[in-house]
């Protein structure tokens, strides 16, 4: 969807190196964001992360789109892959927002799928967890697991990210 891509490229953008001004990127914002919340439900799960992941960046925190963000994301969860969990989570923690039925939802099945999680996916949701005081054995289990068997192949930043 064309909406998600722009919202994706301006928060890509530099701060430092913006062609337009912040009262003009805040309009541009407010209007992607007005037109996704009717259409989120036609979105996919990767989307949905990177609209997530967009405002995350932006540090933009409109309730009623997190709140449909929310509920797509419960009701697709068995369709998350890495990506989409690390960026749901890493988004969560970067608003400090935390929507508990999803952050339930994405630690059950981050945890259940955490042998497909990179060094990357395991320090954004570790992250996460420590930022938000969030506390899910199963899913710090299953990161330690993941990580131990991966710090072989880890370079030392993904390494320090994790700790």
């Amino acid at each position: 969807m064309n909406r998600v891509t722009a919202l994706h490229r301006i928060a890509r953008l530099n701060p430092q190196t913006r062609t337009c001004d912040q009262t003009d990127q805040t309009l541009i914002t407010d209007r992607l964001l007005e037109d996704l919340h009717q259409q989120l439900t036609e979105l996919k799960v990767q989307q949905l992360a990177n609209t997530l992941w967009s405002l995350g960046r932006l540090q933009v925190s409109t309730q009623p789109i997190l709140d449909g963000i929310a509920m797509c994301g419960v009701n697709n969860i068995q369709e998350f892959g890495a990506q989409e969990c690390a960026n749901f989570f890493w988004a969560c923690g970067k608003m400090l927002w935390k929507n508990e039925t999803l952050i339930e939802a994405l630690s059950l099945h981050a945890s259940q799928m955490a042998f497909e999680l990179l060094p990357q996916h395991l320090g954004n949701i570790a992250w996460c967890m420590a930022k938000m005081k969030h506390v899910d054995m199963p899913l710090i289990d299953a990161i330690t697991a993941k990580a131990l068997q991966s710090i072989p192949e880890s370079d030392q930043q993904e390494i320090s990210n994790l700790v």
